[in-house]
């Protein structure tokens, strides 16, 4: 029987690097936090990106003329943010009102909760170890993510020491993954991605 003893999960230890797809080559590339930058370089190809790690929302933040109420509206259409002034609708009465579009600068962080569907926020590229198990898309930042996956699900044991109970591994993975029902199969799927990309 293979026995795993759940540890506090450190998402830094594994998300230095994001190991992903380069869009040029297919290869691997890596995406890493630089002093004001993120940057991505294949290690097949040599592609190189740099990218600010500052990003804007835009809003507009008014006092409504009819309502006399107070609204703020995030902006996301890219078209639209390149307005000084827009005419939008007040959210309590729908009244018609021209508001300042506002850009407000905000730092990104390397947070592991903006990866979704296994792609990397700052550049929009898919991370390199993933794959799918009915439909849903399992994903790892990196070769050794990917290791400990392979051990955590695939323990027919799994304990949580006391200290550790309420920052343990298996609070941040998805339930399908870690069903005894599932875990054969997505065992063999994480092998087979480790092993094909090595």
């Amino acid at each position: 029987m293979k026995r795993y003893v759940d540890k506090p999960f450190d998402y830094h230890l594994f998300y230095k690097e994001l190991e992903v797809k380069c869009s040029h080559c297919n290869g691997m590339g890596i995406v890493k936090k630089a002093e004001g930058f993120f940057c991505f370089q294949c290690t097949s190809c040599g592609k190189r990106q740099q990218k600010e790690r500052i990003y804007y929302r835009y809003q507009i933040s008014e006092m409504c003329d009819n309502c006399n109420r107070h609204f703020r509206l995030d902006i996301e259409d890219e078209k639209q943010q390149q307005f000084k002034v827009l005419n939008v609708f007040c959210p309590h009465c729908n009244h018609l009102k021209q508001g300042i579009m506002q850009k407000i600068s905000l730092k990104y962080q390397l947070e592991y909760s903006e990866i979704k569907n296994g792609i990397e926020p700052y550049f929009g590229l898919l991370l390199y170890f993933q794959t799918s198990f009915e439909g849903k898309v399992i994903w790892a930042y990196n070769r050794n993510h990917l290791i400990y996956l392979i051990d955590y699900i695939d323990a027919d044991i799994r304990e949580t020491t006391r200290a550790h109970q309420s920052c343990k591994a298996s609070y941040f993975l998805p339930k399908f993954m870690t069903l005894a029902k599932n875990r054969s199969q997505i065992v063999k799927l994480l092998k087979r991605l480790l092993y094909d990309k090595s």
